[in-house]
């Protein structure tokens, strides 16, 4: 059966802008380009200072670790003096005896302190005594109490101030509660202990002296 139309393909230079070559064909194959990211400021933080950039083949950046902090102390720093503590630390101590029943508590701690030959500050204490004698003022005659007593404070100081010195003299104070409710206090001359007696001391070996021409620091 004849026709009249014809059909044919057409060709390539009819359209210039879709005609390839056989080189080109082959060229579609999907090979991307490799992404560089060098001109990313987001990349470039280390181009120069220690960072090192690899080739266009990965657009990958390997970077250095930052250089380590310094160690110790900065050049120049001092420690702050500790001086007056350490001092304060070896030369006083705190201790808390134990006297038995039936003792004279003053004479007992008399002896503590001389045999160990120490300066001792008592600053309280418990218990019950059955005797004191005690004065309110230095020049009254002093009073027996012979009844149950309770130590309500107790303090006084008992050794030797300077190493060159001979063993001093003891001086105490302290107030006593009676059965009655009431309280009495003074100068203690003399203490007998009913049960066991607890006090607390600090003791030193040679306790600073500051003489009346001590200026106080401003």
């Amino acid at each position: 059966m004849n026709s009249d139309h014809s059909f044919s393909f057409p060709n390539s230079m009819d359209y210039p802008d879709r005609a390839l070559t056989n080189n080109e064909t082959n060229s579609e194959e999907h090979h991307p380009q490799p992404f560089s990211n060098t001109n990313l400021p987001m990349f470039n933080l280390g181009v120069g200072n220690g960072m090192s950039n690899v080739g266009d083949s990965g657009g990958s950046i390997v970077g250095r670790l930052s250089r380590p902090r310094p160690r110790g102390r900065p050049r120049g720093s001092k420690n702050k003096s500790k001086e007056d503590v350490l001092q304060m630390t070896s030369l006083m101590k705190s201790i808390v005896l134990e006297i038995p029943p039936g003792s004279e508590v003053i004479e007992w701690l008399r002896q503590f302190a001389q045999s160990r030959n120490i300066f001792m500050n008592v600053i309280g204490g418990s218990g019950i005594f059955s005797q004191a004698v005690i004065s309110h003022m230095p020049s009254e005659h002093p009073k027996i109490l012979s009844e149950n007593l309770c130590l309500v404070s107790f303090r006084g100081t008992v050794g030797k101030i300077s190493p060159l010195e001979p063993f001093g003299s003891c001086s105490f104070s302290a107030s006593l509660g009676r059965l009655n409710g009431s309280v009495v206090g003074g100068t203690l001359w003399r203490l007998v202990s009913l049960a066991p007696v607890v006090v607390n001391a600090l003791i030193s070996k040679s306790p600073e002296v500051i003489g009346a021409g001590y200026k106080a620091l401003a």
